[in-house]
């Protein structure tokens, strides 16, 4: 029988979404309905979401208890020489910049997806893997247009998925050309490789032949990983990083989410503003253009970012590992009829330009950004769990009553942008639509990157005005409780999409 009560969904892409409601529909509870949709956003979003992915998730069970769950990528036991590492840059161009990006095998860190899904599956779901993965296979197998974000996605990252053959492939018509917005794509060695898995279990990818595959390309061709990473895999399940702000309790990943504390450095400092703010106006931007600087500062230094949390009352336990990363993201989020919700943010990086073969799944390359590592490339720790900017929220009332969910894309700029939503919806009273269209700042460190709209900015600040709304700024998806059921929102700078029913 379906589900006649209410639920929400907002994701990064209308398949994502579809696939969440399908289930929803069908009486799938939050964690089946995001089983689907990860799976979905494999294919539907194959340039953040897949196989060789990692990421974090917020859940809230139906009792009110909030439970973290880390499946972000580690760095392998073991470190070639950098003679012998399969590691290059490769330059890709944003437009009006360019940037270096390291690929090939030795960028490959640990991927933890699919062990997400079994994890959440082996607690949670009430419907067998097999037909959790159904949507997807089906999906696939019919070709999937590609959207306007991802048609930029494909732009900007063919100088890396056209290094494998199989990258070529999928995303290049038969004549070279590279696909372009309402091409649809099929990832035809995908549902093999689902139903395989759906049958055989998480074994197969950490213990079996997609492991020995994955190692096997490592011996040969310069990368890290080694059996004994893929069969020490855990996904690591955690109480949240929870605190007060104003009248509601904030939820978020506890370290090695590094976007989590800083998105509570910026909500604390704008908690400090005691006066009434009127929306766009010269005031508000004082406002956020010195908070946005003055954490900026900071955010590089965990020992100075937790000094300055701890002056606010907040405590955040040691640290156990100085590397970093964060690279290209999807987010959605599900909360069903008996209030079970999950907030997840995913990320392959870049793609290390190697696919798995057998299955159209892109490795990550999490140790390939050379901005993240200020000692140089080949200067990552073994063994220790990279950290990120993705934070998935979820903010309760003093009555665990949930409010909010949200999570974002957009690198370094994440938990910024997250804030300053979060501020415009629970602090200013915007609905939860103009909380997340409204213009955005973000400082860089060289300038403060401003979406058009305030009233007034200073003269001598030093600032790129962007005329339209850009992917730059973020893609805050979010659901929110309203008085008789829920909403849910989709960012339109990263053409999200939303559903809520009742």
């Amino acid at each position: 029988m379906k589900n006649e009560e209410k639920y929400a969904v907002s994701g990064g892409h209308q398949y994502t979404v579809d696939a969440a409601k399908l289930i929803l529909e069908n009486g799938g509870n939050a964690i089946d309905a995001a089983i689907a949709a990860y799976w979905m956003c494999m294919v539907a979003e194959p340039f953040m979401a897949n196989a060789g992915a990692g990421g974090f998730a917020m859940i809230r069970q139906p009792d009110g208890e909030m439970i973290s769950m880390d499946f972000f990528c580690q760095t392998p036991k073991y470190k070639l020489s950098p003679k012998d590492s399969d590691l290059f840059a490769i330059t890709v161009d944003f437009g009006t910049t360019t940037e270096d990006f390291y690929v090939g095998m030795a960028s490959v860190a640990m991927p933890g997806a699919i062990a997400a899904l079994w994890e959440l599956h082996d607690r949670w779901a009430t419907i067998p893997m097999k037909e959790l993965v159904q949507p997807a296979i089906e999906a696939t197998k019919a070709g999937i247009p590609l959207d306007e974000f991802q048609s930029y996605e494909c732009q900007l990252l063919e100088c890396i998925f056209e290094l494998d053959p199989r990258g070529k492939a999928i995303f290049q018509n038969d004549n070279g050309k590279l696909k372009q917005y309402g091409e649809k794509v099929s990832l035809d060695n995908f549902p093999d490789f689902a139903e395989t898995i759906a049958i055989e279990g998480v074994d197969l990818f950490y213990r079996g032949e997609i492991a020995k595959t994955i190692v096997g390309l490592c011996k040969e061709k310069g990368g890290n990983l080694s059996m004994e990473d893929f069969t020490t895999y855990q996904v690591n399940i955690e109480k949240p990083f929870s605190y007060s702000w104003k009248d509601q309790i904030v939820h978020s990943n506890p370290f090695p989410s590094v976007g989590a504390m800083i998105q509570a450095a910026l909500l604390m400092a704008l908690q400090n503003v005691n006066e009434d703010i009127r929306p766009k106006s010269k005031r508000h931007f004082e406002v956020l253009s010195a908070i946005s600087k003055k954490i900026y500062d900071i955010k590089g230094d965990l020992g100075a970012l937790q000094s300055y949390l701890l002056d606010m009352g907040i405590t955040i336990p040691s640290p156990s590992s100085r590397s970093h990363k964060w690279g290209g993201t999807s987010h959605f989020n599900i909360v069903d009829k008996d209030g079970m919700a999950i907030s997840l943010s995913t990320s392959i990086g870049e793609g290390s330009g190697t696919f798995i073969p057998g299955t159209d799944m892109q490795l990550n390359n999490m140790l390939g950004e050379l901005a993240l590592l200020p000692n140089g490339i080949h200067s990552w720790e073994e063994d220790v769990r990279l950290q990120s900017m993705m934070c998935p929220t979820m903010i309760t009332n003093r009555k665990n009553e949930l409010l909010m969910q949200i999570g974002s894309g957009g690198a370094g700029r994440i938990p910024f942008a997250m804030a300053q939503t979060i501020y415009n919806c629970l602090d200013l009273d915007m609905d939860l639509q103009k909380s997340i269209a409204f213009p955005r700042v973000i400082y860089d460190g060289n300038q403060y990157q401003i979406e058009q709209g305030y009233e007034a900015l200073p003269s001598d600040l030093k600032h790129k005005l962007w005329d339209t709304s850009s992917l730059f700024f973020g893609g805050t998806h979010a659901i929110a409780k309203q008085s008789d059921g829920f909403i849910a929102v989709g960012d339109p700078r990263r053409y999200g999409k939303a559903f809520a029913k009742g």
